[in-house]
C-alpha cells in the first residue's frame, strides 16, 4: 500500500514537471519568435529610429547568451537567441547613426570581439565546423560591418576592439563567407585616416596583408578581398613592405594583382595609376637587388624540393610587371624607368649571363624545340623570363638616345640579336626580339652602323 502511494506521488510529480517543461518551451519560443518579428521590422528604414527600449531588451538578451557562449555549451535555445539577437541589432544598425551610437555606448564590441574569439575557435577545432557557429561568426562581422558604416567613432571603436586579433583571426580561418565580411569590416575601417595611420606602424600589418593574399589566392571571386589590397596598394608604403618581407605564395599573387591593374591602365590612357612612382621605383629596385638568383638558381639544377623554387618565380612575376609598367608610352612610368639607368644595366648584364648559360646546354635557360604544352612549358620557374628580359630592354629603349647608347656600349646590341629564334621556354622572344632592335636603332646612326657592320658567318647552331 505504501508503494503504492509512492507511485501516485511520483506520477504526479511528473506530471507537473512536463507541464512546467512544457509551458517554458511555450515560453521560449514566444520570446523567439517576439525577437524575430523585431528583426523582420528593423529592415524597414524608418522603424529604425524609434525602437530604443525594444533595442535595449536585445543587446541584455544578446549580452546574457553571449556569456553562455563563452563558458558553457549554450543550449539550441540560447544560441537561437543569440543568432536572432545579432540579425536584429544588425538590421537595426544600417544607416542608422543613432542605433551604431547606441550599441557603442552599450559596449557591444567588447560583446562581438568574445563571441568571435568563441566561433573561430570553435570553428579551428572542429574538422566539419557547425553550421550554428559559422552562422553565428558571420552575423558578429556583419553586425560590426554595418556599426562602422560612415561612423568615425564606430570606426576607431571596433578597430581598436577587434584588431588585431579578432580580424586576423576572420580573415584567417576556414570559412569563406566570413573572410568577405572581414575584407568588409578591415576596408571600411582603414578608410578612416587616423585607423590607415596607426596600421603602417602596426606590427600587425604583415600578418593580415598575408591573409587577404592568401583569401585572393584562393577564392578569386571575392571582390571585397581584391577591393582590399587595391587600397592597400595606394599606400606609398605597401609595395615594398610586401615584397620584403610577405612569403613568396603572397609575393606571387600581389605581383598578378600589380601586373593585371597596370595591363588595365594600359588599355585607358586617361586612366590614373595606383602604382605610384615611389612604388614603382621600389620595383624596379627590387628587382635589381634581387634578379640575379634567378641564375643561381638555374646554375644549380631545377629540383622543385628546392626550398628556393619559388623565389626564380616571384623574380620572373616581377620582371613581367616591370615590362607592362613600361609598355606604353603614354603613361609616366615609362619615363620613371627610363630615367633609372641601373635598371636597363641590370636588364643587360642578365640577359649577357642568361644567354651564357642557356648556351652550356641542359639547363632551364637551355633554347629547347620540343614543342613543350603549355602545361610542361610553365612548369618551368623562369618560363618566359629571357623574353621578358628583351621586351624590358626595347620598351627602357624606346625613342629614348640615352638608353640607346647604353644598350650599345653594354654589348647588347649583339646579344639582342642572338635572341632571334624559337624557343619553346621563351614564346614570341623572336618578335620581342626584332622589336627591340627597332628602338634601339630609331633615329640613332650610331647603334645602325653596329648593325650595318654585320657579316654573315653562316647558320649558327
Amino acid at each position: 500500500r505504501i508503494r503504492k502511494i509512492h507511485y501516485k506521488m511520483s506520477a504526479s510529480m511528473k506530471s507537473k514537471h512536463d507541464l512546467v517543461y512544457k509551458v517554458e518551451m511555450a515560453s521560449q519560443q514566444h520570446i523567439l519568435e517576439s525577437l524575430q518579428q523585431l528583426t523582420l521590422k528593423m529592415k524597414q528604414t524608418e522603424n529604425r529610429w524609434s525602437s530604443d527600449d525594444e533595442l535595449e531588451d536585445v543587446i541584455l538578451t544578446l549580452s546574457k547568451t553571449s556569456t553562455c557562449m563563452q563558458h558553457s555549451q549554450p543550449s539550441p535555445y540560447e544560441l537561437k537567441l543569440c543568432l536572432e539577437s545579432l540579425r536584429c541589432l544588425r538590421n537595426a544598425c544600417a544607416g542608422c547613426r543613432k542605433n551604431q551610437d547606441l550599441l557603442i555606448s552599450r559596449k557591444v564590441p567588447e560583446l562581438l570581439c568574445k563571441l568571435i574569439s568563441a566561433a573561430t575557435h570553435d570553428a579551428a577545432q572542429a574538422e566539419s565546423p557547425e553550421e550554428d557557429v559559422l552562422t553565428l561568426l558571420r552575423c558578429s562581422i556583419q553586425l560590426a560591418v554595418n556599426m562602422v558604416t560612415d561612423n568615425n567613432q564606430g570606426q576607431q571603436c571596433i578597430w581598436d576592439i577587434l584588431y588585431p586579433g579578432s580580424v586576423i583571426g576572420v580573415l584567417t580561418c576556414d570559412d569563406t563567407k566570413a573572410q568577405h565580411y572581414g575584407c568588409m569590416l578591415v576596408l571600411a575601417c582603414l578608410k578612416s585616416p587616423q585607423i590607415l595611420a596607426t596600421f603602417e606602424t602596426s606590427n600587425e600589418r604583415i600578418r593580415l596583408s598575408e591573409a587577404v593574399l592568401t583569401i585572393c589566392t584562393k577564392e578569386t571571386e571575392l571582390d571585397f578581398s581584391l577591393q582590399l589590397v587595391t587600397f592597400l596598394l595606394q599606400q606609398t608604403y605597401f609595395i615594398p613592405d610586401s615584397l620584403v618581407n610577405l612569403s613568396s605564395d603572397a609575393r606571387m599573387t600581389l605581383l598578378d594583382i600589380i601586373s593585371a591593374h597596370l595591363s588595365e591602365e594600359d588599355e585607358d590612357s586617361d586612366s590614373r595609376s595606383i602604382i605610384d612612382e615611389k612604388a614603382l621605383k621600389s620595383l624596379a629596385e627590387i628587382f635589381e637587388k634581387d634578379c640575379h638568383h634567378v641564375i643561381k638558381f638555374a646554375a644549380g639544377g631545377e629540383e622543385k624540393e628546392n626550398s628556393d623554387f619559388k623565389v626564380p618565380i616571384v623574380i620572373t612575376k616581377l620582371l613581367t610587371a616591370l615590362c607592362i609598367a613600361s609598355s606604353s608610352p603614354s603613361k609616366p612610368a615609362l619615363s620613371i624607368l627610363q630615367g633609372r639607368k641601373s635598371t636597363l644595366i641590370s636588364s643587360l648584364e642578365l640577359l649577357l649571363m642568361v644567354h651564357a648559360l642557356g648556351k652550356e646546354g641542359n639547363n632551364l635557360f637551355t633554347v629547347t624545340q620540343k614543342n613543350l604544352t603549355a602545361e610542361r612549358a610553365s612548369d618551368n620557374p623562369v618560363h618566359g623570363f629571357r623574353r621578358d628580359l628583351v621586351r624590358l630592354i626595347g620598351n627602357l629603349s624606346y625613342r629614348c638616345k640615352t638608353s640607346q647608347d647604353l644598350v650599345r656600349d653594354l654589348k647588347g646590341i649583339q646579344v639582342i640579336l642572338e635572341q632571334c629564334n624559337i624557343d619553346d621556354q621563351n614564346p614570341f622572344i623572336n618578335q620581342w626580339a626584332v622589336l627591340a632592335i627597332r628602338n634601339i636603332c630609331e633615329n640613332n646612326q650610331e647603334n645602325q652602323d653596329v648593325i650595318a657592320a654585320l657579316r654573315q658567318q653562316g647558320v649558327a647552331s
